[in-house]
């Protein structure tokens, strides 16, 4: 039904980002609590009719489990109702809006790809010879094409134990200092 970010916007965990379409999912909330109205009415006077001796444990146990499920099921709704609205679960950039007002969204379909900036890193691919001088915590200087003439400064997190067997290479992950993570696009 709407839009409230695109690529680029900067945005922060649980800000909205778009409203799905929801007059069905309120018409069964309602229907809900009319339910949970119903089963109540229909629990206490089982309640009241066991007590004078009219009514039996089970008839009382019935209506009980009738009320506990529809003040379960209005839960349900709630959720559901909820879950129309989609909101950032991390702070970050908006880098992919795969929804436009009117696209048919099912469960499961990506609508957005957020990143967050202070988790970038650089995955490396040094040769095996290259191990021995690698450790973790190191300084490492990276020049990225996008940049020309510019160096930035990382640390290696992570060099993997294993060479991949067809390229001769270990896997490594560095981190960028904070200056420098802000500057690379």
């Amino acid at each position: 039904v709407s839009i409230a970010v695109d690529e680029g916007d900067v945005v922060e965990a649980g800000q909205v980002l778009a409203e799905l379409k929801k007059d069905e999912a309120e018409a069964q909330l309602r229907q809900a609590q009319v339910n949970v109205q119903q089963t109540k009415t229909a629990y206490d006077l089982a309640v009241k009719q066991s007590e004078a001796g009219h009514g039996t444990q089970v008839d009382r146990d019935n209506t009980r489990f009738a009320y506990e499920q529809a003040l379960a099921e209005i839960e349900m709704r709630r959720i559901t109702l909820q879950n129309l609205t989609i909101r950032a679960p991390i702070g970050g950039v908006v880098t992919k809006r795969a929804i436009q007002v009117g696209t048919l969204v099912t469960s499961g379909m990506t609508a957005f790809e957020i990143v967050d900036p202070d988790s970038l890193m650089l995955a490396i691919h040094p040769p095996e010879k290259e191990i021995p001088r690698l450790k973790e915590g190191q300084t490492a200087q990276v020049r990225i094409d996008a940049l020309p003439g510019r160096v930035f400064q990382a640390k290696i997190r992570r060099i993997s134990p294993s060479v991949d067997a067809s390229s001769g290479t270990v896997k490594g992950l560095l981190d960028f200092d904070d200056a420098d993570r802000r500057a690379i696009p």
